[in-house]
């Protein structure tokens, strides 16, 4: 499996979901209720990309809007690849 990851319009990266990766936490807010038919426009910003003991930790925050830019979600992904 492959993620791809917009961040911005003109660059774009793909990671591959190998084996022994380790999705090792996750958080999430949520701040209100959506109507049905409500458009969503959902962002993810890196804010760790690092080694360490094999590993490579990609920590994500995620951010979640509706059409009149209010706050519906936010959170942060804690995704682990080994290194090999």
């Amino acid at each position: 499996n492959k993620l791809r990851i917009h961040y911005s319009t003109t660059h774009k990266q793909t990671f591959g979901f190998g084996p022994g990766t380790l999705h090792a936490s996750q958080e999430l807010s949520f701040f209100q209720s959506i109507k049905i038919g409500t458009t969503l426009v959902h962002s993810a910003s890196v804010v760790q990309n690092s080694t360490r003991g094999g590993w490579r930790w990609l920590v994500v925050d995620l951010a979640t809007l509706d059409n009149y830019g209010m706050l519906i979600l936010s959170g942060r992904s804690t995704v682990l690849f080994p290194e090999s």
